[in-house]
């Protein structure tokens, strides 16, 4: 498959089919993640490979929880739409056979926000490459991770103080597909020589 193809077809994969992900696979995910750019080369990344069931379950209801807290603090109709939806979150962490926690040191980049994202993303599309599906769960900058106990998190997985964890991606083979996203047009985005 050609990596333009890859990059246009990679959807973010919510519903997992319940079969085993070979360690190989994982590990192949993992090396495009290492192999990332970054910052004077300071590869601040770390990946904790979860597959223990007590462990994803955990990470499963802080997800949850999360979900919950942030329906407390929108409005009611939007509250009752994510309390709907909170059996459906808690299985796209508990049904994939792994879950990978992306971490950061800042200490080793000062732009380790984009470095750790660029690893991410080669992870997405490798993980696309061979069959198998992902979600990128942000940790760092949205309003749900506002509401995820980070704390928590660091408990359950010995990461220590320093480290920050920055993403969680669900791995397995997808159940479904869903369709492409709406894209704008290339050339509503491009400004020639200016603005």
């Amino acid at each position: 498959m050609q990596i333009h193809n890859i990059i246009r077809d990679r959807r973010a994969i919510t519903v997992f089919k319940d079969k085993p992900v070979e360690e190989e696979a994982v590990l192949q995910v993992l090396d495009a993640g290492r192999w990332a750019p970054s910052s004077n080369n300071s590869q601040p990344w770390e990946f904790i490979v979860v597959s223990e069931r007590a462990r994803k379950n955990a990470i499963a209801d802080l997800y949850v929880e999360g979900y919950r807290n942030r329906a407390k603090k929108v409005d009611e109709k939007t509250g009752e739409e994510i309390v709907k939806i909170l059996p459906y979150l808690e299985n796209e962490l508990k049904a994939p056979p792994y879950l990978i926690i992306v971490c950061a040191n800042p200490e080793k980049s000062k732009s380790y926000l984009i470095d750790t994202s660029a690893a991410i993303e080669n992870m997405l599309l490798s993980a696309w490459e061979l069959g198998l599906g992902t979600n990128w769960i942000d940790l760092t900058s949205t309003d749900f991770a506002n509401e995820f106990n980070l704390k928590k998190l660091k408990e359950y997985l010995l990461i220590p103080d320093e480290i920050i964890p920055i993403a969680i991606i669900p791995l397995g083979f997808p159940e479904e597909t869903p369709q492409p996203p709406a894209r704008r047009r290339i050339r509503d985005l491009i400004h020639k020589d200016f603005w």
